[in-house]
Parts: C-alpha cells; structure tokens; sequence
C-alpha cells in the first residue's frame, strides 16, 4: 500500500486521459439548452464552461421532451426540482454531473458514458482533495467507535 498520497499524483492524468478516450468521442459540440450569456448561477456558469457538461445538459433537455411522468405525475414539477438539485451544486463538476446524470435516469435516457465521466470527476475530486490533506493512508482502523459498546461488556 502506499505511503503518502504523493503515489496517487500518476492517477490524476491517468483519469482525466481516461475520461477524455471514454467520453471525448461521444459528447457533441452542442451548447447546453440555455443561453450561456444569460447564465447568471455557479452551476450554469460550469456547464457553460465546459463542453462536457454542455453537451450533457443537451441531452438532458432532449430526454426532457419526450418524457412522460408515469401515474399521471407532473412533469414541469419534477423537472424543476431536478433542476434544482443541479443548481444546488454550485460549480462542483462531479456533483453537476452526478445530477445531470439522476435527470436522465428519471426521463428514462441515460447514456452509459455520463455515468463514466461522472465515476472519473468523482475519483478527481477524491485525489485532489487528499493530495490536498497529505496524511498517510496506512491509517489503523478504530478498535471501535465512540457510541458502540465494548465487545467484552454485556448489558
């Protein structure tokens, strides 16, 4: 196992070429489906700014027109609470996607590759965030937690 996460930096450009042979070939140079001048919100801003989540939101906004709530659902109600969870993520790539992702699931249209870009920024942000916190991942596991019991005490 490795002993710092300085192993880990070699994982980095192995996704994103990863990602970029996964998913290069299947977005579209389509924009997204809003006016990226008028994007006035951190996740619109992101999806503008990059052409993977663009062509995403493109797909999203076609599943969305042949969508049919079942049981009589309402149909601009879910799109709008979807939305919002998009939105709620700010300019957090992988959260974008990941709620891109759950909109096409639910319009019944998600193409397999979202999923892989969605899994390569969610490995990203894990390395980032612990080269950012360089502690060794040889860590010991607790005993126990804090609120469990001790095995040998019975009550």
């Amino acid at each position: 196992m490795l002993s710092s996460s300085r192993g880990f930096k070699w994982l980095v450009p192995a996704i994103a070429l990863a990602c970029a042979i996964i998913c290069g070939t299947e977005a579209r140079a389509e924009g997204p489906s809003f006016d990226c001048r008028k994007a006035s919100l951190p996740a619109e801003k992101a999806i503008c700014a990059d052409p993977q989540l663009s062509a995403i939101d493109a797909l999203v906004a076609k599943a969305f027109t042949g969508f049919e709530p079942a049981f009589g659902g309402d149909k601009r109600k879910i799109a709008r609470a979807l939305i919002a969870d998009r939105n709620a993520c700010g300019q957090d790539a992988a959260c974008i996607v990941s709620a891109q992702n759950n909109a096409l699931q639910t319009y019944g249209n998600a193409p397999s590759w979202v999923q892989d870009y969605n899994i390569a920024l969610i490995g990203k942000k894990a390395l980032d965030i612990a080269a950012r916190h360089p502690k060794s991942p040889d860590q010991p596991l607790p005993r126990r937690s804090a609120s469990a019991p001790s095995p040998t005490s019975r009550r």
